[in-house]
């Protein structure tokens, strides 16, 4: 083959190949299965539960998730977890804000509407470590993204800790001032809806306000007499159980660290493994997180306000 013969061969193959890529490029590739002959649209289905029970503040893995009280205790040992069971009087609450617009649905004195006492007996209730909807002192809380609510634009704002709304999207709700003691000089402190559940074997402490026949704490809690304030801790007897207005510093959480057990700020974890340590989110307390007093305090207050209950974290 002489040369222009050769150079006239490599300019056809050129032209042939470039004709390929070209005629490459411009098919279609398919994008579903060839044998496909009917395609159904894709459908998203976005459902959310609006039953009561998303207005609890317990996620736990019992009957309904909420905490129950067999007499002695709400854990069961023999299984390592808590009481599952439904046989017993639920606790769903965790703070008694009252059932005004925007507070608990279900009132004080109804069967899915009980708070649990604020005590060293349900100390890991308010423990992210096994009530994973508490507050949890390594999570940071922001307030909810701006969004669609009743045909308008809202947009949310960090949560006030001396006033912090029980629910976000509702106007003028009931507020707790998470900065101070809960106690007697605290409005409402013992009116409905603002206290706790005390069954049988509960104890309550010192301090509290409790039905009793007597004017102190030798008194029998939880029967027909009236309004005492116990000088000393009180067991509840069996066959009572009422409701207890109990001093309590709102801001509080329980962390899973080791710690000397103690009958105030540090207790052993149900489960046997660990204590855990109570932390008060007051001015001069350091915190596991590292935050400083105020940051703390608006994290709670963040958490409080749009993440306490189930229905609120999945907003």
């Amino acid at each position: 083959m002489n040369k222009s013969a050769f150079h006239l061969a490599v300019s056809a193959l050129a032209l042939a190949g470039l004709a390929f890529v070209t005629a490459a490029t411009a098919t279609n590739l398919a994008e579903l299965p060839l044998k496909v002959s009917a395609l159904a649209k894709p459908n998203v289905i976005f459902g959310m539960d609006d039953s009561g029970s998303m207005d609890w503040e317990m996620v736990l893995d019992t009957s309904s998730g909420t905490a129950y009280w067999d007499g002695t205790s709400a854990w069961d040992s023999t299984n390592n977890r808590a009481l599952r069971t439904s046989s017993f009087v639920p606790m769903a609450y965790l703070f008694p804000v009252g059932t005004a617009t925007g507070g608990q649905i279900y009132a004080y004195n109804s069967w899915w509407g009980q708070t649990a006492p604020p005590t060293t007996q349900f100390a890991w209730l308010r423990s992210a470590a096994f009530n994973n909807l508490y507050y949890n002192t390594q999570t940071t809380y922001t307030h909810w993204s701006p969004a669609y609510l009743s045909g308008a634009m809202q947009s949310y704002s960090n949560a006030s800790s001396t006033a912090a709304a029980s629910h976000p999207a509702v106007a003028s709700p009931p507020t707790l001032n998470l900065t101070v003691d809960w106690n007697s000089s605290s409005t409402n402190f013992t009116s409905n809806g603002h206290m706790f559940y005390m069954q049988a074997g509960m104890v309550v402490p010192a301090g509290a306000q409790v039905w009793t026949t007597a004017a102190d704490a030798s008194g029998t809690a939880c029967q027909a007499g009236s309004w005492t304030t116990l000088t000393a801790a009180q067991t509840v007897p069996s066959g009572r159980a009422c409701w207890a207005a109990i001093p309590y510093y709102p801001a509080t959480f329980w962390h899973s660290e080791n710690c000397t057990a103690n009958t105030t700020d540090c207790v052993n974890a149900p489960n046997g493994s660990g204590t855990l340590k109570r932390y008060q989110i007051k001015s001069g307390n350091t915190f596991p997180s590292g935050r400083t007093y105020a940051e703390e305090m608006q994290n709670f207050a963040n958490w409080f306000t749009y993440y306490r209950k189930r229905k609120l974290m999945l907003a």
